[in-house]
């Protein structure tokens, strides 16, 4: 109850009009799904730049190979 009445005063403080206070409750919501979406995307990404990391990597060994392949004499 306590936590209400601060709130209550400090709304009445900066003199907010219930629009005001809508506005801010609704940038709140909207700045929560921001950061699940980027939160998201950062997981995606991450993901994406180990696969590249791995490819890059086979890319490595078979190219080796190919390499070690070329200077193996036929019989």
């Amino acid at each position: 109850m306590e936590s209400i009445y601060h709130l209550y005063r400090k709304i009445k403080e900066e003199g907010l009009s219930k629009q005001d206070i809508t506005e801010l409750l609704q940038n709140k919501n909207i700045s929560k799904d921001l950061r699940y979406e980027l939160r998201l995307y950062h997981n995606r990404i991450s993901e994406l730049i180990s696969k590249k990391s791995a490819l890059e990597q086979e890319i490595n060994n078979l190219q080796r190979r190919l390499v070690n392949y070329d200077g193996i004499n036929p019989i």
